[in-house]
């Protein structure tokens, strides 16, 4: 639990009867007991909330190709990545990639020490 209170589901917005597209599968009891309700969903499109967990930058690359065209379906999407830093992967490096991506942060979490998460929503370009 953290200071706050909330668990770490709660901080990242997966609310009880949520529809969760997680990855890496095997992190996700990082999350704790979900909220109840809470179903694992394989299609990104279709979540409520997604959450990835990149330790480099060509894995947040292949995340950020992998998803472009449905990247603004999911209502809540979390990049999860080394707090620390690593050789190729910071916080500015990430808002860099995903920047070039039109996507911007609109929130951060920090999961522990070693990770934070930041939220993206696309970028609106005005009509």
């Amino acid at each position: 639990a953290s200071v706050t209170g909330h668990s770490l589901a709660e901080q990242l917005l997966i609310l009880p009867g949520a529809s969760l597209w997680f990855s890496p599968n095997e992190w996700l009891r990082i999350l704790g007991p979900l909220p109840p309700g809470v179903r694992l969903t394989g299609e990104f499109a279709a979540a409520t909330v997604a959450v990835v967990f990149v330790s480099n930058a060509a894995s947040v690359r292949w995340f950020l190709d992998r998803y472009r065209t449905v990247m603004a379906l999911p209502p809540v999407v979390w990049i999860c990545y080394p707090a620390q830093g690593r050789v190729d992967l910071s916080r500015a490096s990430l808002l860099n990639i995903v920047a070039g991506h039109s996507l911007h942060p609109v929130g951060e979490v920090a999961i522990d020490a070693s990770w934070a998460a930041m939220r993206l929503r696309p970028i609106v370009k005005p009509r």
